[in-house]
């Protein structure tokens, strides 16, 4: 296969987007959240400063 025509929107499992990389395990479930088997609204309920404006953003 030549590079140049390879599937670009292929994406490495294991590689973690650099926008997840930042967050911590329950700001990552909510950026998850309706990706997959779980759908349906989710309601981030959290203290000031807990990164809600990251998680979100």
């Amino acid at each position: 296969m030549n590079l140049a025509t390879a599937d670009s929107t292929f994406r490495d499992p294991t590689v973690q987007p650099a926008y997840l990389a930042r967050l911590n395990d329950a700001q990552r479930q909510a950026v998850e959240h309706g990706d997959g088997k779980i759908a349906g609204p989710l309601l981030v309920i959290a203290g000031a400063g807990s990164g809600k404006t990251n998680t979100l953003a």
